[in-house]
């Protein structure tokens, strides 16, 4: 049988929190994850459960909880998840497995998870058994003369430009000699939706989801009338949405 690790999230926000806790669970690699809200109940776990990975915020009511690591002598590989980009090198000081800004990306909350893992001590967690490899699928698009390949976990969002459509990438925008309705064609069975006739959204992009609209970072993409049923029930069905 495998062995399911023991996670412990320890985080104020409740939406980063389910987010966090949907994509461990995906992994079919841990136990319901524990959670808590401040350090007082962190220590508490800590103290009394097995816990083999813990992930922390960086900063809780506007306080670091750095300290907090480096007073406790034995603790399980850690990963900060933080948008508070200036603890990351304090975290490596502290000899953190890793650090993340959030908002994540699932592959690069894979790779932080590898890292840590392979930080424990038991036999059994440096199995090949255990090591989280998504997939990197690819697409390629006409740019200009070129084809051109571009990772799907690097897309944000893809919106028409006239005969063109624009690629949105963290990077960057890109321009494809390419229909948005043959680029749809093209990711069937992945992590896009289309939410408007205006837009394709990659699912693990998404920061924020209200009624009417999707953040993908600090862009606010509309829902459209048509699409708002099935948006809605495909992303509950994926476990984004509660």
């Amino acid at each position: 049988m495998v062995k399911l690790f023991q996670a412990l999230i320890v985080d104020p926000n409740s939406d980063d929190v389910n987010a966090l806790v949907n994509d461990l669970k995906a992994t079919k690699m841990f136990h319901r994850p524990y959670t808590c809200d401040n350090l007082e109940a962190a220590y508490q776990l800590l103290t009394t459960q097995e816990i083999d990975l813990l992930f922390m915020e960086a900063e809780i009511k506007g306080k670091s909880t750095l300290d907090f690591i480096s007073w406790m002598p034995d603790h399980p590989p850690i990963i900060v998840i933080s948008a508070h980009t200036d603890y990351a090198v304090q975290c490596f000081d502290l000899k953190v497995a890793d650090f993340i800004k959030k908002p994540y990306t699932v592959p690069r909350l894979y790779r932080a998870m590898n890292k840590a893992l392979l930080a424990l001590k038991s036999p059994d967690a440096a199995k090949p058994s255990y090591t989280v490899q998504p997939e990197r699928g690819n697409i390629y698009l006409k740019m200009g003369r070129k084809t051109v390949r571009v990772y799907l976990e690097d897309i944000q969002f893809f919106q028409p430009y006239g005969i063109y459509v624009k690629v949105f990438t963290k990077q960057g925008i890109l321009v494809a000699n390419e229909k948005i309705s043959k680029i749809e064609s093209q990711l069937q069975n992945s992590q896009f939706i289309r939410i408007h006739k205006s837009s394709i959204v990659n699912v693990q992009q998404i920061t924020r989801i209200e009624t009417k609209t999707i953040h993908v970072d600090k862009k606010q993409l509309p829902i459209g009338v048509t699409y708002h049923d099935r948006v809605h029930a495909t992303l509950k069905k994926l476990g984004v949405e509660k």
